[in-house]
């Protein structure tokens, strides 16, 4: 991540180079500890975006936060609960598949999309009005909730991860569901058994029928991308999940907050989104969806195909006849891709307040509202 520095002289050192080492852990160890008393008291009040508050949270709640590198995990299934958009209450499940709105309010906090239990949703109403109203496709389509999926995992990594027991992954689909639907399903060839099961049930506890999963986040190559997930594969396990860690998942849709339709739409009328779905322009002065456009237009069909599959675009027949369908089925996927890229960088690496992330944790009245887990991340920043 690119930091932010204060110019104190010809050199423009950092702000952060004031002090000893042993000052600045001392400092940061007393602002963690300050933060850690009396951060929890304050967001008690009402949902703090996409999980419910924290006093609302089973005690040992854990939410995993994958860093750069390579890592091992094994998602447990677990019965789903009624909140759950997709699956019956009490159905065998492995992930809360849902949509979500990123960034709603002054905050820039996340909510659940009302939409996904059939109820009216401020954020998509906005959206429909946008489109209806002849707006450019760059307006509304910030809009659109961000599909995500919830995931109970064990984290395989190191020993200490492996003791923390199951923890909490939420995490776009484009960086892992789409990757596990593909890996899950065997290609039956010919010859083979038609009574060979086509699915893989990487959730199962057992390590005859489960598998564990294998992945690798790349960091940001320069400050226009984004971070990578890449090597998907399936792991065979070496023994059966614990009954420990089978026994403590969560019922993932009972975690998350569902938001009154009023609470979000006084938040949303009072954020930023005005400025945020003006016409996003590129260097070159273009807006995005032109440039993909004109990106993919020099495109073979069968590289446009290989593109689309890449993206996870179901190609319909007619798509393979008509490479305009196809295009604009690529363009709108690449067009939501590069929204939940970006609202997964924002919020890992963004201040909802506006301030230093990384430099003034601990420093200012907004921080002892700021969730846990990103003030914690902000606060430990090197």
């Amino acid at each position: 991540m690119r930091r932010r520095t204060k110019r104190v002289g010809g050199k423009g050192k950092s702000s952060r180079a004031k002090g000893s080492l042993q000052d600045r852990m001392a400092k940061r160890k007393a602002s963690l500890q300050k933060r850690m008393k009396r951060g929890q008291e304050k967001t008690a009040r009402k949902g703090t975006g996409f999980f419910k508050p924290i006093e609302q949270l089973p005690e040992n709640f854990k939410e995993w936060n994958p860093g750069v590198g390579e890592h091992l995990i094994d998602i447990i299934g677990y019965e789903a609960g009624a909140n759950d958009p997709l699956v019956d209450e009490g159905e065998e499940t492995y992930g809360l598949m849902i949509g979500v709105h990123m960034r709603v309010g002054p905050d820039q906090k996340p909510f659940v999309c009302l939409g996904e239990f059939d109820e009216p949703c401020p954020v998509c109403e906005a959206r429909n009005e946008l489109r209806e109203a002849g707006k450019h496709k760059d307006v509304w389509v910030p809009l659109f909730p961000s599909d995500r999926t919830v995931y109970n995992v064990s984290v395989l990594d190191n020993t200490e991860e492996y003791k923390k027991g199951v923890q909490v992954w939420q995490v776009a689909n484009f960086y892992m569901e789409k990757h596990l639907q593909k890996l899950s399903t065997r290609v039956l060839r010919p010859g083979m058994s038609k009574q060979v099961d086509p699915n893989i049930y990487f959730s199962f506890p057992t390590a005859k029928d489960g598998r564990s999963i294998a992945f690798e986040i790349e960091a940001a190559k320069s400050r226009d991308t984004y971070k990578s997930y890449i090597g998907h594969r399936f792991e065979l396990r070496e023994e059966d999940i614990p009954a420990r860690l089978v026994n403590g998942v969560y019922q993932l849709d009972q975690l998350i907050y569902i938001p009154e339709y009023d609470e979000v739409k006084e938040l949303f009328d009072k954020g930023k989104h005005t400025e945020r779905v003006k016409d996003k322009e590129t260097e070159s002065g273009v807006s995005e969806e032109t440039e993909l456009f004109e990106e993919y237009s020099k495109m073979s069909k069968r590289d446009l195909i290989s593109e689309a599959r890449n993206l996870g675009v179901k190609i319909t027949p007619k798509m393979r006849k008509n490479k305009a369908l196809l295009m604009d089925a690529v363009v709108a996927e690449a067009l939501e891709v590069n929204r939940d890229m970006e609202d997964e960088a924002e919020e890992i690496s963004a201040c909802p307040h506006g301030h230093a992330f990384g430099e003034d944790a601990g420093e200012h009245e907004e921080c002892d509202e700021c969730p846990y887990e990103l003030w914690e991340r902000c606060a430990g920043e090197e």
